[in-house]
């Protein structure tokens, strides 16, 4: 849709710098939902391949680009 994935990536990575997430005390087996930082690299990862596939020029980043933005239909 144009937005920039990496910018989740780094929400991710500022949630997981608040503290150590108490599920990083739980086997992984035992997660419900994987740790912030792998999540965040999953993202980077996904985006990579993203780019190579579909490659897109300028991305939107930012709560001001987003709200002149309008959204459009998945496909």
């Amino acid at each position: 849709l144009g937005y920039d994935p990496t910018e989740l990536a780094k929400l991710f990575d500022q949630l997981a710098n608040r503290g150590q997430e108490p599920a990083q005390l739980m086997p992984a087996f035992l997660r419900s939902h994987p740790l912030m930082q792998e999540r965040s690299l999953t993202v980077l990862r996904l985006a990579d391949q993203l780019q190579l596939q579909k490659p897109k020029g300028k991305l939107v980043v930012g709560s001001d680009a987003l709200k002149d933005r309008i959204p459009t239909a998945i496909k």
